[in-house]
Order: structure tokens, then C-alpha cells, then sequence
């Protein structure tokens, strides 16, 4: 007769998935503990449909993803989201680009965002739950221009930036 030992797998030793959004251009990156040797490990982002051996995703849209690492024995999934505001807005009634806003931010509960003139005017102030700015100011409509912004959110970060708004 023989004695085996059965032990579970351990878990990936993952050190932290790094989320760089709300920029130019967003990125996912996975950091590996020191168990995990990162030549074996193969890394995706849309859910394990296409593996890359690069634990560095660049030039990501924002949006949800279904991040995936396989080390050859055990696989790792979850959910990410990457935030992001549009670069412009045409608000001209369309139904398309009609509001700026947060993307997704159903995600982002607490978030506060101001939104400036090239003065540095306050323009209006907005919310989690309430619309985006639809381009007026005081029933005035604005004019084609860029506009800046300041997002705050509830973990303590606070964004700045600028968007166009195109006529």
C-alpha cells in the first residue's frame, strides 16, 4: 500500500492588480507575489479568450473587464472596472454625446465632479445620480470651446482634466 498527501492548490499569489484610469490612456497591470513565476503566467483581459504573456495592458477604453491570470495549475477571474470621462461632447440633440458625464459610474458612488470654464468660472456641479452637464450654463447655451474638470471621488483621488464641446 502507498500514502499520498493531497494538498489544495494555492491560490495565484497575486500582489495587486493596478488600475490606472481616468487618463489619456488607461492601463491594467498585475503585479505577481513572489511564489509566482511570471514567465509561466499567461494574462487576459477579456476573460481568458485571448492570453498574452504580458502582465501590462495599455490603451484602455473605460469600461468593464474580465481579468484572467493562469499559471498553468489554477486560474484567477474577477471583474475590474476602468473609469473615464469623454474626451468632448456634441450636444445638439441627437440622442448621441447629448450630456458628459462619468462613464460607468454606477462604480463610482460618491463622486463629485466641477466643471470650469477656460477662466476658471464655475459652471455647474454635479453627482453620483444626478444628470451631466448638458452644455448650458444659467439657460445660456455654451460655446464651442474646451472645458476643464475636477472629479473627486469617494476613495479620496481627485482627477483633473479638460473636454471639448463641439456645435
Amino acid at each position: 500500500s502507498q500514502t499520498f498527501d493531497v494538498k489544495p492548490t494555492p491560490a495565484i499569489d497575486i500582489d495587486a492588480i493596478v488600475i490606472n484610469d481616468f487618463r489619456a490612456s488607461n492601463s491594467i497591470t498585475f503585479n505577481l507575489g513572489p511564489r509566482e513565476n511570471i514567465e509561466q503566467t499567461q494574462f487576459s483581459i477579456d476573460g481568458g479568450l485571448t492570453l498574452s504573456n504580458t502582465n501590462s495592458f495599455q490603451n484602455l477604453v473605460p469600461g468593464l473587464y474580465d481579468v484572467f491570470i493562469d499559471n498553468g495549475c489554477i486560474t484567477y477571474e474577477k471583474t475590474v472596472v476602468v473609469g473615464g470621462l469623454n474626451t468632448f461632447f456634441t450636444p445638439n440633440g441627437d440622442d448621441r454625446n447629448d450630456i458628459w458625464s462619468l462613464a460607468n459610474e454606477d462604480f463610482f458612488p460618491g463622486y463629485r465632479i466641477s466643471i470650469f470654464d477656460r477662466y476658471g468660472k464655475l459652471l455647474m456641479n454635479f453627482g453620483a445620480g444626478q444628470t451631466g452637464w448638458d452644455g448650458n450654463y444659467r439657460g445660456k447655451v455654451m460655446p464651442a470651446d474646451d472645458y476643464w474638470y475636477r472629479l473627486e471621488l469617494a476613495d479620496g483621488r481627485s482627477v483633473k482634466g479638460f473636454f471639448a464641446l463641439k456645435r
